[in-house]
């Protein structure tokens, strides 16, 4: 996209945009989305300019992913020994 100002942007340069962010940005499908909803926005609510139906928009791919903070993780056996008294 470049330095070109949306208003001078149209369709096709959208579709390549959210294309890219699929092909080449490797983002997942829901910040994909993201972008598409905030280009509507952007072009629907704030410059007032109508975007015809974009086409042929490459899709990222739905599979999640995790970041490794959230996987679980192998417990070390406690080192403690829990004996209680009778």
């Amino acid at each position: 996209m470049g330095n070109v100002t949306p208003k001078k942007m149209g369709a096709e340069e959208v579709r390549a945009f959210l294309s890219d962010l699929a092909a080449n940005q490797n983002v997942a499908a829901s910040t994909q989305n993201q972008a598409l909803s905030a280009l509507l926005f952007l072009y629907g609510e704030v410059l007032k300019q109508d975007l015809p139906w974009i086409e042929n928009i490459e899709r990222a791919n739905g599979q999640q992913s995790f970041p490794s903070c959230s996987r679980r993780r192998k417990r070390a056996p406690s080192s403690r020994n829990y004996t209680t008294a009778i």
